[in-house]
């Protein structure tokens, strides 16, 4: 595909943006190595070509400077309002969601279902409170950060069905039809806890080839081989065992 190179690039880039400091170190790399660019290849010709030939550099040195500015420039799959929140909610920064709630209330379904989270992280509001006031309608998937953020919405509330239906959605959402790691760590998360540990191993052997998720699947490889030890996992225990004790959620 044209620029086929260039997304592979960036996407293996992208993945380490969820460090702030790696992300802007990055930036910052990738920017002066651009100005490094540019000042090659303004100064040779100087010396060296006539000025027809230097104002064909000069647009050769704007491929470098385009290609930085240009690449980032995904499509984004939701509202800055929801990028925000799913940051956060990634990060469990519970406080900084209920700042940002209460300094304006989101306009956002799944922005509104992160807040009530976070105040239930924070013992502000019971899990009865929580469970009322978390939607399960098909709307409040209004693009791909929004299935993102219900699915760890989901996830902590024990509606392990819904976090799975999100998760899968917000990977088939993208634009390319690549796979999301992000997504593939929730399925394997879901997988395990339900028992299905030959899907679960899939999602592993997915994860080990990466990166930035090759030590989490490691971790998780163990559990997919021995489904006996996940009753004494700290969270995929306690969510097996409620999940066999109340009924399964669908959206409605």
């Amino acid at each position: 595909m044209p620029w086929g190179w260039a997304n592979l690039l960036w996407s293996f880039i992208e993945q380490f943006f969820f460090n702030e400091a790696l992300g802007a170190a990055i930036m910052a790399t990738l920017s002066l190595l651009t100005l490094w660019l540019t000042w090659l290849l303004l100064n040779l010709p100087t010396r060296r070509l006539n000025s027809q030939w230097r104002i064909y550099s000069f647009f050769l040195a704007l491929i470098p400077a385009i290609i930085v500015c240009y690449l980032p420039l995904h499509p984004l799959g939701g509202t800055e309002e929801e990028m925000q929140y799913d940051y956060l909610i990634r990060k469990g920064d519970w406080q900084a969601i209920i700042d940002k709630y209460n300094n304006q209330k989101p306009l956002s379904m799944s922005c509104n279902s992160a807040a009530v989270l976070a105040f239930f992280q924070t013992h502000q509001i019971d899990q009865q409170t929580l469970v009322t006031n978390i939607p399960t309608t098909k709307q409040i998937l209004s693009g791909r950060s929004a299935a993102f953020i219900m699915s760890d919405v989901y996830m902590l509330t024990g509606l392990l069905s819904l976090s799975q239906r999100c998760a899968f959605e917000a990977m088939e959402s993208i634009e390319d039809f690549n796979k999301s790691g992000r997504s593939l760590v929730r399925l394997t998360e879901c997988s395990l806890i339900y028992g299905q540990t030959e899907l679960a191993l899939k999602y592993i052997s997915l994860l080990e080839k990466t990166v930035f998720y090759r030590r989490w699947a490691q971790q998780m490889r163990p559990l997919a081989e021995h489904p006996e030890l996940i009753d004494g996992h700290p969270s995929f225990g306690k969510l097996r065992k409620l999940n066999e004790e109340m009924k399964d959620t669908f959206f409605m």
